[in-house]
């Protein structure tokens, strides 16, 4: 068995990034004088009771997955051999050489890509947006490369730098998106298994020094990456325009969910929090199609449309559809992480650090029904029905076979 000085089990936990960045985000809401409207008193006490479940959820599972990681940490993650590794971070960056192909070619710019990256960038923005193209779905290959080599970074000590490097190329081709979520996507799903599935048990001052260190590398990036593209706001506060930029977009999940708690009626049906199947509905039998995934904006006075993970629930089914979300995008979110974790492998793994990723952003957009979520929910689903088989069909095979080599092998030991 794993030493149980292996692996940070608090780390994977969803509920603890859920309340840690939900948070923050409703503090610099309520008291960071940003400007906007007055919060009205039911969206305050449903933004509330997140954190509440958050921790309440934290405190539940806390002791069932540190007993997953004391019992069988050498199981949550095989090591992968180097080329799976390298091949989908090839597809992420071919992923990348697509797109630029596709924007190039699309009619909507003028000139070269990289010159209308650094003089108009919203102009590409348009054209991925007018024609989505396709190596934006390919490009999740890459995602999971950054999730793979970030849990070879932290089991095993050799190589590390191959790891490093992959993730730098990655990042840096990601960025002919002009989107901030997908590089700080490829950057979060390395930070949490390198984190989660270290073979270190960190101290909790090496926790909070780690925790601080991430905030600041992904708060640094968005204030970097807004000002190169221009994409910043000035609210009068006294910050420089990017930072003040990055606390509009850290409050204005909440202010938006206020605005429509206080002036919405809900559609009484489940077409924004059951969205995909809604639109595979329409696709197969001609049925009603759900609203359109880009919400409406308001001016709130400053303008937006994220509203955070309860924005869809409010929408669809009012305050009773808001609490039932936020039991799901606690308690349900952290028994589908734990239920990986206990599954095992790459998948059931993979599956655990989507969700503490979903339950991370919660506070600014719902990310649960998206597709790169919905992928993953999916391949974990196949594989555990493929192992289930199996083990049916042999019953002496153990639950979770022992997968070798060990993490922590005697030439990989720290010293």
């Amino acid at each position: 068995m794993q030493s149980s000085k292996s692996g940070n089990w608090i780390f994977a936990i969803p509920s603890f990034w859920g309340l840690a960045t939900w948070t923050v985000a409703v503090a610099a809401y309520l008291f960071g004088g940003i400007g906007w409207e007055p919060v009205n008193h039911t969206a305050l006490a449903l933004l509330l009771m997140m954190p509440a479940c958050f921790l309440f959820s934290l405190l539940i599972f806390s002791s069932v997955i540190r007993s997953v990681f004391n019992n069988h940490y050498d199981r949550l993650f095989p090591k992968v051999n180097l080329r799976w590794e390298f091949l989908l971070h090839g597809l992420g960056v071919v992923s990348s050489l697509m797109v630029v192909y596709s924007v190039t070619h699309s009619g909507w710019i003028e000139g070269d890509f990289f010159t209308t990256m650094i003089n108009d960038p919203i102009a590409i923005r348009t054209a991925t947006s007018k024609n989505p193209p396709v190596g934006i779905y390919v490009g999740y290959a890459g995602w999971i490369g950054a999730f793979i080599s970030g849990a070879q970074a932290g089991m095993y000590k050799k190589g590390r730098w191959i790891h490093y490097l992959l993730l730098s190329i990655q990042v840096v081709a990601s960025l002919v998106f002009l989107s901030k979520i997908r590089p700080i996507a490829i950057i979060l799903l390395f930070a949490f298994p390198y984190l989660i599935l270290n073979y270190r048990r960190f101290s909790p001052l090496r926790l909070a020094i780690l925790c601080a260190t991430l905030m600041i590398v992904i708060v640094g990036f968005f204030v970097i990456w807004s000002d190169s593209t221009g994409k910043v706001y000035s609210l009068d506060l006294g910050y420089p325009p990017a930072i003040e930029t990055f606390l509009l977009y850290l409050t204005s999940g909440p202010a938006y969910f206020s605005h429509v708690v206080a002036i919405e009626i809900p559609d009484m049906n489940l077409s924004r929090t059951l969205r995909p199947f809604y639109a595979l509905s329409a696709i197969l039998f001609d049925t009603e199609p759900p609203p359109p995934s880009i919400i409406p904006f308001y001016s709130i006075p400053i303008t937006t449309n994220v509203g955070t993970a309860l924005e869809p629930w409010f929408r669809d089914y009012g305050i009773a559809g808001v609490l039932v979300g936020v039991f799901v995008v606690s308690f349900g979110v952290d028994l589908i992480a734990y239920w990986g974790l206990k599954f095992g492998r790459v998948s059931g793994t993979m599956v655990a650090i989507v969700m503490c990723f979903c339950s991370t952003l919660a506070f600014f957009v719902p990310r649960l029904t998206s597709g790169a979520v919905l992928g993953a929910l999916l391949i974990f689903f196949l594989h555990f029905v493929i192992v289930t088989i199996r083990q049916l069909a042999s019953p002496n095979t153990q639950t979770m076979p022992h997968i070798a080599p060990n993490a922590l092998s005697a030439d990989e030991a720290p010293s």
